[in-house]
C-alpha cells in the first residue's frame, strides 16, 4: 500500500509507524466510505448521512491526506 514504505521505514519504530498507517487506511478503506456516504442527486445537491441531509447550503470542510488509490 505504501509504494516506497521500505525507504521510508528506515529504522524498527518508524516501520511500525508505517504498518500502523496502512493498518488505519485499510480499516477506513476511503473510497469506499466515501461513495457509500456521499451521494449527488440529480439537482446536484450533495447528499449524506441516514436522513439525506442536503449539505450544500452548509460549511463543508474536507480533510485528507496521503496518496489515491490505484
Amino acid at each position: 500500500m505504501i509504494r516506497n514504505r521500505d525507504e521510508l521505514a528506515g529504522s524498527p519504530s518508524r516501520a511500525l509507524a508505517l504498518d500502523c498507517v496502512a493498518a488505519g487506511v485499510e480499516a477506513a478503506r476511503p473510497r469506499r466510505v466515501v461513495r457509500e456516504a456521499v451521494e449527488l442527486d440529480a439537482d446536484c445537491a450533495i447528499r449524506t448521512g441516514p436522513t439525506g441531509t442536503n449539505v450544500n447550503d452548509l460549511r463543508v470542510l474536507v480533510v485528507g491526506a496521503g496518496q489515491t488509490e490505484p
